[in-house]
């Protein structure tokens, strides 16, 4: 069975994680941040990582998101005859500029990930909503989430 692992320590990676050359680990980092980077710059010299540059996938893929994105917000519309509608900040014709579309936009890229590679992939994040939406999208699949995120809490999170 695949794995997505969402991490941001690299504890769990020393002591959890069975390193194999023969089946290298996908590593995606959807956002760069302190946490993240630093797990990134304990992965760097293994030869049994490869990595997924981001910026290229976000330009592989977004044209085609943003484009469906538009076409689903303005049927909403319709649907809902609402003027007011259009004034909330995810309406937006550059969708991924909001925190949320972004965030959506991230767990579309790590399902396509997972279709798409053979073996496990690492997604080194601190999102625990991202992790919690693949958990759930992966409940019917041949696929396993684990969670192995730790993230301070904050009044957000409540």
């Amino acid at each position: 069975m695949k794995k997505i692992i969402l991490t941001n320590r690299i504890s769990w990676l020393e002591s959890n994680w069975t390193w194999s050359e023969d089946q290298p680990l996908s590593c995606f980092i959807p956002k760069d941040t302190r946490q993240t980077e630093e797990v990134a710059q304990f992965l760097k010299d293994r030869p049994d990582v490869s990595w997924i540059d981001h910026d290229q996938l976000f330009q592989q893929k977004r044209d085609n998101f943003e484009q469906d994105y538009v076409k689903f917000m303005a049927q909403v519309n319709i649907n809902n005859h609402s003027f007011v509608w259009w004034t909330m900040n995810f309406t937006t014709k550059n969708p991924l500029s909001t925190d949320i579309i972004f965030k959506v936009f991230c767990f579309f890229c790590v399902v396509g990930l997972a279709d798409e590679l053979d073996g496990d992939l690492l997604v080194i994040t601190e999102d625990l909503r991202l992790c919690r939406q693949l958990q759930i999208w992966s409940k019917d699949k041949e696929i396993q989430t684990v969670n192995c995120i730790t993230n301070k809490r904050s009044l957000k999170d409540w």
